[in-house]
């Protein structure tokens, strides 16, 4: 059986090489430099230039609270519970052409095709207590947490948490069936659960 890798090898090596240049390229058209300033260079010296003092004005964000905002006591004791997050349709629902689409009584469950990517963590951001347990767990390293408060200065906490936080609303609140705080909620499964801890 004949072998082609040497013969193949060989006319690899003995082949002419010939340069490519940047020269053989062909320019059609006169071109011109870019005129234009850079859009995000131009966005941060506008940024830079204006004091933003003036423009926000030395108010006292710590007194922010939402219209509904939701209250919660504080834990007496810990307990664990889950949430079933299955809707059912209360009346039919229609298509452009008429036709029902989901029946009333449909039963939807959102955690069926979707996943909470967030453990979420409710806490009264006035308890020094609850703050220090929040501190003092593992779920203050973890950057997938989501913290919701109650109460607190949402400004301040945020600095000092050095995260985003939000407040708790009614809606949530009777969604997830919280009733206390410190309270954690994760995804189990298709449903969700709920731990509340006695934090002191």
């Amino acid at each position: 059986m004949i072998s082609f890798k040497p013969l193949l090898l060989s006319l690899l090596v003995l082949a002419p090489i010939s340069p490519v240049y940047a020269r053989d390229a062909v320019v059609v058209g006169k071109t011109y430099p870019i005129a234009e300033p850079d859009a995000l260079l131009e966005m941060e010296q506008r940024a830079a230039a204006v004091n933003w003092e003036e423009v926000i004005g030395k108010k006292d964000f710590s007194s922010y609270r939402p219209k509904d905002l939701h209250y919660l006591p504080k834990a007496k004791k810990s307990r664990a519970f889950t949430v079933d997050l299955t809707y059912a349709v209360p009346e039919d629902i229609r298509d452009k052409a008429g036709l029902v689409a989901y029946p009333a009584g449909y039963r939807f469950n959102p955690l069926e095709v979707i996943s909470l990517p967030n453990t979420l963590v409710f806490l009264n951001g006035k308890d020094k207590e609850q703050l220090a347990w929040f501190k003092a767990s593992p779920l203050w390293e973890d950057i997938s947490v989501m913290v919701i408060l109650t109460d607190g200065d949402i400004a301040k906490l945020s600095q000092s948490m050095e995260r985003p936080l939000y407040f708790l609303t009614d809606v949530l609140a009777h969604r997830l069936n919280l009733s206390a705080v410190p309270s954690v909620v994760k995804q189990k499964g298709k449903l969700l659960e709920v731990r509340e801890y006695a934090a002191n």
